[in-house]
C-alpha cells in the first residue's frame, strides 16, 4: 500500500496559476486536519488522463505512468 498522490488535470493555466492552485490545496488541506492517509504525499499536473476503453480513468495505467515520471 503507497501513500496516496494527488492528481491535478488543469486547462491553458501558466506554471504560476498550477502553483498557486497546489498551493491552496496544501492550505486547505492543513486546515481540514485530513487523516495522515488521506493526505496526498504530492501533487502532479498531468495534461490528461490514461482513460479505459469505456472512457472512465485507468487507474493501474496512470500509476504506472506516475512512477516513470517520479523515477525520472
Amino acid at each position: 500500500n503507497t501513500a496516496p498522490f494527488a492528481y491535478i488535470k488543469l486547462k491553458n493555466s501558466s506554471r504560476e496559476e498550477i502553483e498557486t492552485i497546489v498551493k491552496e490545496l496544501e492550505e486547505a488541506i492543513l486546515e481540514n486536519g485530513l487523516p495522515p492517509y488521506f493526505t496526498p504525499v504530492g501533487f502532479e499536473v498531468r495534461n490528461s488522463f490514461p482513460l479505459t476503453p469505456v472512457g472512465k480513468i485507468d487507474y493501474c495505467q496512470l500509476e504506472k505512468e506516475a512512477e516513470k515520471t517520479r523515477a525520472s
